[in-house]
């Protein structure tokens, strides 16, 4: 943690800020328009937080601050600047400077501990204080899970990000070839489905495949499911719902034909 004490307030022109140093940028979406608004409004209030590289600075904490500086074409920015710290003393700074009012999201913290595994950090050290500082308990299943998330497809993570999906909802998916995380990932991005409406297709794809000794990418690859999807007279709602009962039929045939039986 770097000692933020007595350090002193400055303007630091934009060109002298290096955007390649990206040690500390976890963020997966762009700037919030609520920022953007207030900084047009009365410019930056809260000073970035450099460390001086070279001939210019990197930035420790303030990534979205320079992003909207940029578009807003600031020639100047207020900033408080360290001399070189070490990496992980930069990355522990930035997520306590941004513990009050930032909120990621599981897959962006997948990210975060991602830096601190690569640094070397040890897992004990991370899990005790680390997970702490994202709002998470101190569970090495939990600090496990988070680094799995690197193996998905990076468009997969993406989707996850942007749809807010919670690690346990989209955790089935770390046992899956990448021909079902493809699959999947193409199906999601179609239908846009609610959370709660993503944690059950998963499950489901998940079970049936299991205990069909199949995969995903063969269950979405079928003719009937396709139909579905080509059908542009459908809504998403209408395509998921029709894709579910599809996919519950095959795991649960005598259950779907005695509820068609009584629907008789």
């Amino acid at each position: 943690m770097i000692n933020l004490n007595n350090l002193e307030i400055c303007r630091v022109p934009f060109c002298q800020i290096d955007r390649d140093f990206r040690l500390t940028d976890f963020s997966l979406t762009p700037h919030v328009s609520a920022l953007e608004y207030s900084i047009q409004k009365i410019g930056i209030t809260h000073p970035l937080l450099l460390v001086r590289r070279n001939e210019g600075y990197g930035i420790i904490s303030g990534h979205r601050r320079f992003q909207l500086a940029e578009s807003l074409k600031l020639p100047d920015l207020p900033a408080r600047v360290v001399d070189t710290p070490d990496e992980i003393s930069m990355l522990e700074t930035n997520l306590i400077e941004n513990a009050s009012h930032r909120q990621y999201s599981d897959v962006e913290k997948s990210l975060i501990l991602q830096k601190f595994f690569t640094l070397g950090v040890p897992e004990k050290q991370v899990t005790d204080k680390i997970l702490p500082i994202l709002g998470l308990e101190k569970n090495r299943k939990l600090y496990v899970d988070l680094l799995d998330v690197e193996t998905l497809p990076q468009g997969l993570r993406l989707l996850m990000h942007e749809m807010k999906a919670p690690l346990r909802y989209f955790s089935v998916c770390f046992r899956w070839e990448i021909a079902s995380l493809v699959a999947v990932e193409a199906l999601l991005a179609s239908l846009r489905p609610g959370l709660n409406k993503l944690r059950d297709m998963l499950a489901l794809l998940d079970e049936t495949a299991q205990c069909g000794q199949t995969t995903v990418a063969e269950l979405l690859s079928r003719a009937t499911i396709l139909a579905v999807l080509k059908n542009d007279n459908l809504s998403s709602h209408d395509k998921y719902d029709r894709i579910f009962q599809e996919i519950y039929q095959w795991r649960y045939p005598m259950l779907s034909d005695m509820k068609k039986r009584v629907l008789l």
